[in-house]
């Protein structure tokens, strides 16, 4: 029983407009309504009404079943099904995206500012080591003659190109120099690959 479809009342009545259309139905037919329950066997395969229903009308316990319920291929190969009376529309909410940036601000969507602000952290701490590494070996990069400030702001500066460029922009000459460079380059492949994805995938789900 299926309200609005079916309503049971408590004298044993039904209304509901599935209950006028069997009226309609034995009108043009002739033929005698009688309510039957639900057989103990189909029961014992299924507890849901609908499949027992199914499997009733497979074993000719009941003529017919009247009802709102779903047509799949197991319930096709146990009985024949008539056409749908009316169709079941599903529609699937989704929450609405709000927009997140727009302008040069959309650069920095693919990643939360607590990222980027780490990345960040990362780059001065690359240019950092370099640059108490390289400083006195790179004269010609660093150029000690200006003072640690300047060195600083190169170095910095260079950590933030090969950021930008997808690859490192110092040159170093020493091994630790080379060792930390390794490490900032595996830095800039996984930053670069993560972004390229998360913008993707923004850009998808903004299209669509």
């Amino acid at each position: 029983v299926n309200p609005p479809s079916v309503v049971r009342h408590e004298d044993g009545t039904y209304s509901g407009f599935l209950v006028t259309l069997l009226e309609e139905m034995q009108r043009d037919a002739g033929f005698l309504v009688e309510d039957v329950s639900l057989s103990p066997e189909a029961l014992n395969i299924s507890t849901v009404p609908w499949v027992a229903c199914v499997h009733d009308a497979a074993a000719k316990r009941v003529d017919l079943c009247l009802g709102t319920w779903w047509e799949t291929p197991e319930r096709r190969a146990l009985t024949p099904i008539a056409a749908s009376i009316f169709p079941a529309n599903f529609m699937l909410m989704v929450k609405r995206l709000e927009p997140q940036g727009s302008g040069l601000s959309a650069v920095f969507i693919p990643f939360a500012w607590e990222l980027w602000g780490l990345i960040l952290l990362c780059i001065a701490a690359t240019a950092t080591a370099l640059l108490l590494v390289e400083w006195y070996k790179q004269e010609d990069e660093y150029e000690p003659s200006r003072g640690f400030a300047y060195a600083a702001c190169v170095s910095l500066y260079l950590g933030l190109v090969g950021l930008f460029s997808g690859g490192p922009a110092h040159g170093p000459r020493t091994m630790g120099g080379r060792l930390i460079l390794t490490g900032y380059g595996f830095l800039i492949l996984v930053v670069t690959a993560s972004y390229t994805a998360n913008l993707a995938a923004f850009l998808t789900v903004k299209n669509s």
